[in-house]
């Protein structure tokens, strides 16, 4: 491929980014001229290319992502051009970059939906890829973590996928990574991470290695602990929302539920609602996966 050819690629993909950003019937518009079969041999074309070519790779998953919310058969399309292990591939090699490593990891969770590629995924080391990606990013970079996270509790799904990585140790792993993420988020900005690694847990507690696992390491009561200090700070938040207006108090980001709320003004208490239902979903996660634990 000559520095022309891409040069005329990368205007091109720019071109289709804008199109398919630009309106909904614009994008479905594409999707029906056939523009996922033209871009997935593309995909496959320019990974051949050595050195690889960054900034075309980039832009060509970013318009991935733009066609897959109008193409309900993309990750099949992508499995028949081969293009699912060139994806991951590309995640291997650009690990350490981060730009590139946002729209690798969201297409890979959309090729994830397909069974028969969350199986072929695994079964070329997506896990261990990820665990890679959870020890390297974290608090240093929060987006692709979340993308990484979510990707690895969308493989998770599939119950081969879950007993597979619940007999190599997952469990234990991802229970250090929530108790990490709980030491971390005194301000609780990061309900939505917390509550995607409990939703991995509850896939590989599903397997009974996985339930083993999680009672060795003392899971169950982490995970009553919180529980309860998310139903307390439910409580809270419900008692103040209905005492108060929205000009009179602000949320206090703290440990302690009782001091969850300082008088200010400015506040909307919808935001203050909505923290209310993600901490009742992390405490009725934790419930799920307690209930999943317990012999039967």
């Amino acid at each position: 491929m000559t520095t022309q050819d891409v040069s005329l690629h990368l205007n091109t993909v720019h071109i289709l980014v804008h199109i398919a950003s630009s309106s909904n019937s614009k994008c479905t518009r594409l999707v029906r001229q056939g523009a996922p079969h033209a871009l997935l041999r593309s995909v496959a074309a320019t990974s051949r290319v050595r050195p690889l070519l960054e900034e075309l790779c980039l832009h060509q998953h970013l318009l991935l992502i733009k066609l897959a919310s109008k193409e309900k058969k993309l990750a099949l399309k992508a499995r028949l051009c081969g293009v699912v292990t060139i994806t991951l591939d590309l995640a291997k090699q650009c690990i350490n970059n981060i730009d590139l490593s946002s729209p690798l990891l969201q297409v890979l969770k959309i090729y994830a939906t397909n069974h028969s590629n969350s199986l072929s995924l695994v079964k070329n080391g997506v896990l261990n890829l990820l665990e890679r990606y959870f020890s390297m990013y974290g608090k240093q970079n929060i987006a692709v973590f979340r993308y990484a996270l979510e990707l690895y509790t969308q493989v998770l799904a599939i119950r081969a996928n879950a007993i597979k990585a619940a007999a190599n140790g997952a469990t234990r792993r991802m229970l250090d990574i929530f108790n990490y993420w709980t030491d971390l988020d005194k301000l609780h900005k990061f309900v939505h991470i917390r509550k995607s690694i409990l939703n991995s847990i509850k896939h590989l507690v599903g397997s009974e290695s996985g339930r083993k696992s999680l009672i060795k390491c003392d899971g169950i009561p982490i995970l009553y602990a919180t529980a309860k200090q998310s139903d307390e700070m439910k409580q809270e938040i419900q008692r103040n929302c209905s005492s108060h207006t929205s000009s009179d108090f602000k949320l206090r980001v703290t440990v302690n539920a009782q001091d969850i709320f300082k008088k200010t003004d400015g506040t909307n208490p919808n935001d203050i609602l909505l923290l209310g239902k993600a901490i009742d979903n992390l405490a009725l996660t934790c419930s799920q996966i307690i209930r999943k634990s317990m012999p039967k």
